[in-house]
């Protein structure tokens, strides 16, 4: 079969791209587990609350501040080691 004129071209773009997403081996030993993803957890039980009061108490919803939900962080190799 005939051999696209920009397959060097075609190979370096997919090499990059595995190599930006896919954690070394060393990674995945160091730190355990996935990376964390993108955006910020809002709490639903707490911004229930939060909407629930503001609409008793004749507030917009915007009034206060949405609570949000802090990840755990989980440690890494050298956390466990010392």
């Amino acid at each position: 079969g005939a051999v696209p004129q920009n397959i060097r071209t075609q190979v370096d773009a997919e090499s990059a791209r595995l190599a930006t997403t896919s954690p070394t081996l060393t990674d995945r030993i160091l730190f355990r587990g996935p990376e964390t993803q993108p955006g910020i957890a809002v709490d639903p039980q707490r911004e229930a609350q939060r909407l629930r009061e503001n609409a008793a108490l004749g507030r917009p919803v915007e009034d206060g501040t949405t609570p949000i939900v802090q990840p755990q962080r989980r440690g890494g190799l050298f956390d466990w080691l010392f």
